[in-house]
């Protein structure tokens, strides 16, 4: 059909019934001319005289007894607001009417083409209430036979983006996957908008869920169909290719398409789009870095969606800007930011669905957010709805649904209750599940957890109890999808299982490459709760990686209390070194620190109890004698304190 074509002739007729002083034929004209914009995919700015004039004669057209005409020029007025209008005060008014509608006379194909409109609606402006009604009245109409293909096919592509929304991505697939089958079998897929849609809905769907690949192939779809007469075709083609950039990292790629993405959508006169394309661009901003740039660019978004019906804009604005400041260590007011995100939407109410939600920039906000206790219920329930994979550094604040705890203690967190077992614990579940963290965190090869576990059966036998044992463990965790099984090798599921050892190592691993090494080197230290798998100290397959943590514990902690030290903050250091031997008493260095930060405050008496809890502990534990500094910190408190303290003890541990 030609738009243009059909626009020019009820421009006439709209001037010819203006002449007639017929109101109710003019307002249907101007509905006409508001769809012809749309669906000619031009440049919408044009569409903006149309919905002012509609809205100027809808209040005065006289249409009682004739309901599809109602929800005709209510469900174009919407769109026209949606298109170019966005701070109208007349939205809610039609939204209501709409709405109501759905449980009035009307034939099925209007109150389909009603719904679809509506849910359209509810994508853009984040009107989840409304959109779960009219999502569920859109599943029973849509399977009524009397709906036409066309009003069937957009009602699948606007549901699967709702369905996006509420993360439940499978099921948007599907809805998508409907939408593209329709516009096959009906001949639909010519038309540059359905296609464009279906991809840029497709690629936003597949982003979320980490599939870049097939992000990529929706994209190319939209690509294919590319109309370079509209912007708005061109705008898809660019701003499918910039969901994938952001999703995978390329945020350099990504700035120089989102400058790209801005004029086409400015070319268009949609300004939904001209907000998105800001935001994406903004995304892109923040991850290299380019704060002045950025500021602009929230500015710019903040002034074009306030007083709109767009308001989630700003909660991306807030985020955006939060980032910002926590990467450039104002943690203080990043975080404020990050609080005043989450005020800015309503509990439950999950933020729209947008490529930031891909990113690991989102990911390490929503960690921060969970570590520092900020709108906690409702940024884990956007984790869990998202099944957002957890930033590298997250910690146990995160909501993880498995959380094993072996620093110091052996614990099985289950959705957040502590696992306990009334009779008998099974112990070959627990020693697999133990097994698989020491040699971890990569795949486990097969044959070494059998030869750990098994060791004197034959590999028949052994491999048949290990696929036991893992059924069992499984089982035990609630979580089948926990444990990994492939290529003959056996892993957890980093997406749904925290370890606090390995989440000890990487932070440790983290430390100089972080922005402040020193507040990341106390929150390492803080996550050793103590010697790894401590019952199990007897189990030659935990040897190496107990070292290993200590190790690192001990290497943190010195450097930690060191720069204390240095900086005379002696009472600190003195706090550092007793954290460290609460979680290992057997660290000598630390006693020694301890001797030095007593020794320099003129605290004798101080420094030689904690001698002699060396001593004492050193020769009960492992029957050594302590080392020649610690001896030598020792006599300096001697003498320095002789003044003092007429009691002078020995420094050898007494003779048998």
């Amino acid at each position: 059909m030609d738009q243009r074509a059909a626009r020019g002739h009820l421009e006439r007729a709209f001037d010819l019934f203006d002449a007639g002083a017929n109101p109710t034929a003019q307002a249907l004209c101007g509905a006409g001319i508001i769809d012809a914009h749309f669906f000619e995919w031009t440049d919408f700015r044009r569409m903006r005289r149309w919905v002012d004039a509609l809205g100027g004669l809808i209040d005065r057209v006289q249409i009682s007894g004739a309901p599809q005409w109602e929800q005709r020029l209510n469900a174009s007025m919407i769109l026209g607001i949606l298109y170019v209008a966005p701070d109208s005060s007349r939205l809610p008014k039609c939204l209501q009417r709409v709405t109501e509608m759905l449980d009035e006379e009307l034939d099925d194909n209007s109150k389909m083409a009603a719904a679809m409109m509506l849910l359209s609606c509810c994508n853009l402006t984040g009107d989840m209430d409304r959109a779960a009604t009219v999502a569920a009245r859109g599943r029973v109409l849509v399977r009524n036979h009397h709906s036409t293909p066309f009003v069937k096919m957009w009602w699948h592509l606007r549901h699967g983006y709702f369905l996006t929304s509420l993360g439940r991505c499978a099921e948007a697939e599907i809805e998508l996957g409907l939408a593209d089958s329709i516009a096959e079998a009906h001949g639909f897929r010519h038309q540059s908008t359905n296609t464009a849609l279906i991809g840029s809905y497709l690629a936003l769907n597949r982003v979320v869920t980490g599939d870049l690949a097939g992000a990529r192939r929706a994209h190319d779809k939209v690509a294919a169909v590319q109309d370079d007469l509209r912007p708005m075709s061109r705008w898809h083609t660019v701003e499918s290719r910039m969901t994938c950039e952001l999703a995978a990292g390329n945020f350099d790629l990504a700035t120089h398409l989102g400058e790209i993405c801005i004029e086409y959508s400015e070319a268009s006169g949609m300004i939904y789009i001209q907000l998105v394309s800001r935001c994406h661009h903004a995304i892109a901003l923040a991850a290299i870095g380019r704060r002045q740039p950025l500021a602009a660019q929230l500015a710019t978004i903040r002034r074009m969606a306030r007083g709109t019906c767009f308001r989630r804009f700003e909660y991306v604005a807030i985020l955006l800007e939060s980032w910002d400041e926590l990467a450039h260590g104002d943690h203080g007011r990043g975080c404020a930011l990050l609080s005043a995100a989450f005020e800015s939407i309503r509990v439950g109410e999950p933020p729209f669905p947008h490529p930031l939600l891909a990113t690991e920039m989102f990911r390490d906000l929503m960690g921060r957010a969970c570590d520092a206790s900020i709108a906690f219920d409702q940024v884990a329930a956007l984790i869990r709805r998202y099944r957002l994979a957890a930033p590298r550094l997250a910690t146990d604040r995160w909501p993880w649904p498995v959380k094993l705890r072996t620093l110091g203690r052996f614990e099985i967190e289950v959705e957040g209750t502590p696992l306990r077992f009334s009779g008998k614990a099974p112990k070959k579940p627990l020693a697999l599940l133990k097994a698989v963290i020491a040699l971890g965190p990569s795949a486990v090869p097969a044959a070494a957890l059998r030869d750990a576990l098994w060791p004197d059966e034959e590999a028949v036998g052994a491999r048949k109890s290990l696929d036991i044992t893992i059924a069992r463990l499984r089982k035990l965790l609630g979580r089948s999808e926990a444990i990994i099984v492939s290529d003959d090798a056996v892993s957890l599921d980093a997406r749904l299982v925290w370890v606090d050892a390995w989440s000890f190592a990487r932070m440790a691993d983290s430390v100089e490459a972080a922005v402040d090494p020193v507040t990341a080197r106390t929150l390492a230290c803080e996550q050793y709760a103590g010697a790894f798998l401590p019952g199990d100290s007897d189990v030659s397959w935990t040897f190496e990686r107990r070292e290993q943590l200590r190790s690192r514990f001990v290497r943190l902690t010195e450097v930690a209390a060191a720069g204390l030290e240095s900086e005379a903050r002696w009472d600190d250091a003195v706090s550092r070194y007793h954290r460290g031997l609460e979680a290992d008493p057997l660290a000598e260095t630390f006693y020694q620190g301890l001797m030095r930060c007593h020794l320099a405050h003129g605290r004798h008496a101080e420094g030689m109890a904690v001698y002699r809890r060396l001593r004492q502990t050193l020769s009960v534990v492992l029957r050594i004698a302590p080392a020649e500094q610690s001896r030598s910190l020792a006599k300096s408190l001697q003498q320095e304190g002789a003044g003092r303290d007429a009691i002078a003890w020995p420094l050898q541990p007494p003779g048998p």
